[in-house]
């Protein structure tokens, strides 16, 4: 019995368990990355939508879940990468475009780093404790607002008034030399 097979019986048994609805998404995501021979359009759409809903279900059943949020953010940018990479039928308006465009939204509701159902802000990353509004380089696989703002950017995404809160966090935090001093450095080589 693979790891996925375990985790969908898991939650089979407990459809309340968050944190197993987590850890598929996030397998299915790996095994996404790691097939190129299933990568054509179909199967991307299918797997993402169904990691969007994994990740929305663990968010809805535990708030505090803050790691679905990086996930999500990860998940957007392979997906961008994949719309820009010239792949054969990657750059047409296709179900990996509307995929990524409804997880983009997703991330658009929350501001890039508030709960959507009580507007509460998301601090930090519940298992790492990284903080949401300290910007690191690398930032390897944490999320923070800046890695949000930074795929809009690659994204092209039209100007949109959910995104001031989280522009004005990284403008207070310019010095008054006009550069953003490192405020955190996670582990590893780079």
């Amino acid at each position: 019995m693979t790891e996925i097979e375990i985790l969908e019986r898991r939650i089979a048994d407990n459809a309340e368990d968050a944190e197993s609805i987590y850890q598929l998404a996030v397998l299915l995501e790996d095994e996404l990355i790691r097939d190129p021979q299933r990568q054509d359009e179909d199967y991307w759409n299918k797997a993402l939508t169904r990691i969007r809903t994994l990740l929305t279900r663990a968010i809805t059943l535990d708030p505090k879940h803050a790691k679905a949020h990086a996930h999500l953010a990860h998940t957007l940018s392979m997906l961008l990468e994949f719309e820009q990479s010239g792949v054969p039928g990657s750059q047409s308006p296709s179900a990996v475009t509307a995929a990524r465009l409804r997880g983009q939204e997703y991330l658009l509701e929350r501001r890039l780093f508030r709960r959507r159902s009580t507007g509460e802000l998301i601090a930090r990353d519940r298992k790492s404790g990284a903080e949401w509004s300290r910007f690191a380089f690398p930032a390897w696989w944490h999320y923070d607002v800046l890695r949000g703002l930074d795929y809009l950017r690659r994204a092209k995404a039209l100007p949109d008034e959910r995104v001031a809160e989280a522009i004005a966090l990284v403008a207070s935090k310019r010095d008054e030399g006009g550069r953003w001093p490192l405020e955190t450095q996670y582990p590893g080589r780079m």
